[in-house]
């Protein structure tokens, strides 16, 4: 998706960090990202300067609470 009227703040990180999955069969793949930490970048609205969610190290953003339009 593309994105327009916003801003990626390149200069503030956010991080989490991926959670093990406690219960069911472990597989190895989950144990080896149990505990990686990942680093996103807040965007904000060029217009109004509001949160609107995350871009990931492999820019896909992650955009909470925002509704598609074609305006």
């Amino acid at each position: 998706m593309f994105c327009t009227n916003v801003r990626v703040d390149r200069s503030k990180t956010v991080s989490s960090t991926i959670p093990s999955h406690r219960k069911g069969k472990r597989r190895r793949d989950d144990q080896e990202q149990a505990g990686q930490v990942e680093v996103f970048y807040p965007v904000n609205c060029v217009v109004c300067s509001a949160h609107l969610g995350v871009q990931d190290a492999e820019e896909v953003f992650h955009l909470y609470h925002v509704v598609a339009s074609n305006a």
